[in-house]
């Protein structure tokens, strides 16, 4: 089946604004610090609201950077620890740091310690802002929060740093890889419009590897915007758009570029509903139905005849046999209208 469009909660905006805003000058050493903070919290070794800057972190901050093949000066996540105090570009601090009696911190780049020990000596420790900290108590939204310290990473996907350390943190990220893979190689060859799919259980864990895989791929391919609206809504590592199949996962869809479109989540309910179309020169057709006190199509209706955006590369437009099956379920629910 598919699943409805995933909405952001309101309290990650708090996360998803601090993220947006942090400068990465070297990418991965901040979000590694955050994984690595995120971890040791799971196991209850940390407070949000007292991070400690003691052996663990630095231990465990090694640790990660030498699997992702980082390079790094042992004993570096000073830095990352330092610079999240320091006021990034929307002018507040991503945590805050906190001297032995408790009292806060300052600090500017030019307090810059230059070492672990110099760090200690200077910070006792930080403490996230109350808006950030209360999604980091219960385990569902710390996973929450770490998923979108993985989106943020794959904002950088030419950064080679970025994606080593999401290969050796992320145990879904090879799942991910491995899926965009399969797709480009089913997008490569002659269009399937049926697929054989076992009627099995899936885990949300596969639903969301296979969706990460399948919207990686297509939503950039449109520039991030609906194929319908032209809406590119962006704020850090969230995008308004969607990946939306043509052919429905549960009528055996394939996963294929060109059996998808990019749409913001109104146009992708919408289309998921069958209150639009497509015709065979890939122009919008809305439904031709009248308004009245339960229907309202007004705003669709603004769209009829407009022609959809293409994607980059064109190779990746949508197949005419996935537009005409959409179109006949179309034709099917509104035949008497």
């Amino acid at each position: 089946m598919e699943r409805p469009p995933r909405y952001v909660r309101s309290a990650l905006h708090a996360w998803i604004d601090a993220l947006h805003a942090e400068d990465r000058s070297r990418a991965a050493l901040k979000p590694a610090l955050l994984l690595v903070v995120l971890d040791l919290l799971d196991e209850g070794a940390l407070d949000p609201s007292r991070v400690v800057p003691d052996d663990r972190i630095v231990h465990d901050f090694d640790k990660l950077l030498k699997a992702a093949k980082i390079t790094a000066n042992p004993g570096a996540a000073w830095q990352p620890f330092f610079h999240l105090g320091t006021r990034s570009r929307n002018g507040a601090p991503f945590w805050t740091l906190h001297d032995a009696k408790g009292a806060a911190l300052t600090v500017t780049a030019a307090d810059v310690p230059r070492s672990w020990k110099a760090l200690r000596a200077q910070v006792a420790y930080a403490s996230f802002p109350p808006e950030l900290a209360a999604m980091l108590h219960a385990p569902e939204d710390r996973e929450a929060v770490r998923g979108l310290v993985y989106e943020w990473l794959e904002e950088r996907p030419t950064d080679a740093e970025s994606v080593r350390l999401l290969e050796a943190h992320d145990r879904d990220w090879l799942l991910v890889k491995r899926t965009m893979s399969q797709v480009r190689e089913r997008s490569e060859g002659p269009f399937v419009s049926q697929v054989e799919r076992p009627v099995v259980a899936v885990s949300d864990r596969i639903l969301r590897v296979r969706d990460r895989g399948f919207r990686l791929l297509v939503v950039p391919a449109y520039e991030h915007r609906c194929a319908v609206c032209t809406l590119r809504l962006r704020w850090g590592s969230k995008v308004e758009a969607e990946a939306a199949h043509i052919i429905p996962v549960d009528e055996n869809g394939p996963d294929d570029v060109r059996n998808a479109l990019s749409l913001c989540r109104t146009h992708h309910w919408a289309f998921d509903a069958h209150l639009w179309t497509v015709d065979a020169q890939r122009r919008i057709v809305v439904a031709p139905v009248s308004d009245g006190p339960e229907v309202d199509l007004v705003a669709l209706r603004t769209f009829h005849g407009n022609e959809l955006i293409a994607p980059a590369p064109r190779t990746y437009a949508p197949d005419p046999v996935a537009l005409a099956h959409h179109r006949a379920r179309f034709e099917a629910r509104f035949r008497a209208a």
